[in-house]
């Protein structure tokens, strides 16, 4: 997040997503917002005969209302002033709501579309963003983005407020109205710093990712610090990141209270001004001027809030550039100009195929045949490019050179559903959802008890599920919290076997197990009837003896063991 301050463009766009999000309910916010500031110039405007009456026996509303006894005329308009309060309080009421669900809905639906994002962007994509940003877009610039969305709302509320009952003191005083609306825009836009309030709110997303980074590596490394005592490393680093947002706040927040000053010196200076040059100067009527000097009093909590409303929402605008920026970083892969791929029967085959990362490293040139129900394991150093390849095989990466060829035909765009739906891939870290066993095992396609049992006692974790105090219905925490290494690497082959895959990738999925389990585990994948085809890269070479091909990946190139 590089510090920018805010921009037109930044805040059209804000503006334009706003729109599309509330569609006609923005429409009516408006309007109720218009009808409500003009009800109550209504009932402002009917205070003029009011006071007219108590202060002015002989004014032009008793000429008016000659007729009518002095008390029942008051009582009249008393009445219509409390009729057209009671119709604002209203308006304001179903404002209120309106205004809760346009802000609500544009935040949820900023939230559900980056995740959208998420979900379908191309695995290059997400492998080059950090989780912390993630993270951060997702909790914290999601809640100051709902802040800006808030403060925005309170911007076209206190500026129609303040057309409209700007309208009105201008009509009671043209001059002495007029000049002061004038001066007070003149002083607003002189003092805005709108500017700087946005690049303090660029500084502030930019130290707010550093805190959530800086949370993750602890948590990430937390045990290995503990055992070394180098967790105060990670606590220096996050106290220094706390410290810099506090220092952010700190200047914002006395920008605000200079704001405050300034403006309560000249609010007073204004009333001053208005019973001055309204009694002095122009020798308004007693009840025009009393009535100017309620509208100006009432006008100062719109204009304060109209200011203070800008520079917090110029604060807070940058979260919308924030999760801006990590929906163009997840590159969705090109929709298929033909419809879905059905996948044929037949060989999975590398041919040709070259994937460099930035430094060098990956795949020079790979050539590789699996047959259907054969078992292939790849061997070699780190960083050889033995995932690259099962990324590649999976359809996360795509090769910079050559094909992956499925059943004779080059696996593209539309042929990808409906592969991924053939294959299975369990890495040597499972995801596991933080649900029951059950849920984990079938994430949630349909399946009955037996089959689950079934592959449950294939991987041979059965026995560990049956003492479990819910069974397979049993919850295991986030990510498997209550399972150790092995049994988590267990269900995750449990889930991808009872896919039922045409190939089965399996990067270091084996490597939490003893050597005598792990070989009892392979053994019954291999007796499935139908079996898959088997891809497993790993660096032990103890069981090797099971599978029915053994490759090494050497500097990016495929090879015979030997």
């Amino acid at each position: 997040m590089r510090r920018q301050p805010v921009d037109a463009a930044l805040l059209v766009a804000f503006m334009r997503a706003l729109a599309q999000s509330a569609r006609g309910r923005g429409a009516l916010s408006i309007a109720i917002i218009i009808g409500g500031a003009m009800v109550e110039s209504i009932g402002l405007i009917l205070l003029i005969p009011v006071l007219q009456l108590l202060t002015d026996r002989e004014g032009l509303v008793s000429l008016w209302f000659a007729e009518w006894r002095r008390e029942s005329l008051l009582l009249l308009l008393l009445a219509a002033f409390l009729l057209a309060m009671t119709a604002r309080a209203f308006l304001l009421y179903a404002r209120d709501r309106l205004l809760w669900r346009v802000e609500n809905d544009f935040v949820d639906g900023q939230r559900a579309q980056l995740m959208q994002g998420l979900a379908s962007a191309r695995w290059a994509s997400l492998a080059s963003v950090r989780h912390a940003e993630i993270q951060s877009v997702l909790s914290t610039e999601m809640i100051r983005l709902a802040t800006a969305v808030r403060l925005f709302v309170q911007i076209g509320v206190a500026a129609l407020l303040v057309l409209v009952q700007g309208g009105l003191a201008v009509y009671v005083a043209p001059v002495l109205a007029g000049t002061l609306l004038a001066t007070a825009a003149a002083a607003g836009f002189a003092f805005s710093g709108l500017q700087r309030a946005g690049a303090l709110g660029h500084d502030l997303a930019r130290t707010g990712l550093n805190q959530m980074q800086a949370m993750g590596s602890l948590l990430s490394g937390l045990k290995a610090a503990l055992a070394q005592n180098l967790q105060y490393r990670f606590l220096r680093e996050f106290r220094d990141t706390l410290s810099e947002a506090r220092d952010n706040r700190r200047r914002f927040s006395e920008r605000q209270a200079r704001l405050r000053l300034v403006f309560g010196i000249g609010s007073a200076a204004c009333a001053c001004l208005v019973v001055a040059g309204g009694a002095l100067v122009l020798e308004m009527p007693t009840p025009a001027l009393i009535l100017l000097v309620l509208i100006c009093a009432r006008l100062a909590g719109p204009v304060l809030n109209l200011q203070q409303a800008m520079q917090q929402f110029a604060y807070y605008l940058p979260s919308f550039a924030a999760v801006e920026a990590l929906e163009v970083q997840m590159e969705a892969p090109a929709a298929g100009a033909v419809e879905a791929q059905r996948i044929l029967p037949g060989a999975v085959e590398l041919r040709a195929v070259r994937r460099l990362h930035g430094e060098g490293a990956g795949l020079a040139g790979v050539d590789l045949v699996i047959n259907p129900s054969e078992r292939i394991a790849v061997t070699g150093a780190s960083g050889a490019g033995k995932t690259t390849m099962l990324d590649v095989l999976a359809g996360l990466t795509a090769p910079d050179r050559g094909a992956v060829v499925v059943g004779g035909a080059t696996l593209d765009v539309a042929a990808l559903p409906a592969w991924r739906d053939s294959v299975a891939y369990v890495v040597q870290e499972p995801y596991l959802f933080r649900d029951s066993v059950r849920a984990n095992v079938t994430a949630d396609a349909p399946c009955d008890d037996a089959a689950i049992w079934s592959v449950l006692e294939l991987v041979g974790v059965d026995t560990l599920v049956r003492r479990l105090e819910g069974g397979i219905d049993t919850l295991i925490g986030e990510g498997g919290a209550v399972l150790s290494g092995g049994e988590r690497q267990r269900l995750a082959l449990a889930r991808a076997i009872l896919r039922r895959p045409r190939l089965l990738m399996l990067d270091e999925a084996t490597n939490a197990l003893d050597l005598p389990s792990e070989r009892r585990l392979l053994q019954h994948l291999f007796a499935l009837d139908p079996s898959p085809a088997v891809l497993m890269v790993t660096h032990r070479r103890e069981n090797l003896d099971l599978f029915d091909r053994v490759l090494e990946m050497r500097e990016g190139r495929l090879l015979p063991l030997g």
